[in-house]
């Protein structure tokens, strides 16, 4: 499969994606393929207009395309216009991944670089940071921070 960026990638299975788009629609997809390390769903804008789908709207911060009442919402972010997810889905992801602890407090102190909250945590420089050494032995990568 061949990306926007020229790079090509191998998929390694097919299947059905489903992706929960408001409270009463979901985007079926029945033979979507699965690529390893790939960390977004790619749509086809071809196949979405393939599947009845049409451009409403479309500027350089968002997209909007509709099929009847089923209507997409895409935002751009780093040269990709990402599908909106079903807020419930969201909050229903963050109760099953922990957040951890090296990134929560990367998230309270305005996004301060990791090396300094984990030199910070060794010194014990801070009151209540209690960053256990497997806390310390892992690395993470921020989207935000890598946007900025």
């Amino acid at each position: 499969m061949q990306l926007a960026d020229n790079t090509t990638v191998q998929s390694m299975h097919m299947g059905m994606l489903s992706i929960q788009v408001d409270e009463t629609h979901r985007l079926d997809r029945p033979v979507a393929k699965f690529v390893p390390n790939l960390k977004k769903n790619l749509l086809s804008y071809r196949l979405l207009l393939k599947d009845g789908f049409e451009l409403a709207m479309w500027d350089l911060d968002v997209a909007i395309m509709i099929r009847d009442t089923f209507v997409l919402r895409f935002t751009h972010h780093r040269g990709l216009y990402i599908l909106r997810p079903y807020a419930d889905q969201i909050n229903s992801c963050l109760v099953r991944q922990p957040t951890p602890k090296l990134v929560q407090w990367h998230l309270r102190l305005a996004h301060l670089n990791f090396g300094a909250i984990k030199q910070a945590a060794r010194d014990g420089a801070m009151e209540g940071m209690h960053l256990s050494k497997s806390d310390l032995a892992q690395d993470y990568n921020c989207e935000v921070c890598e946007v900025a």
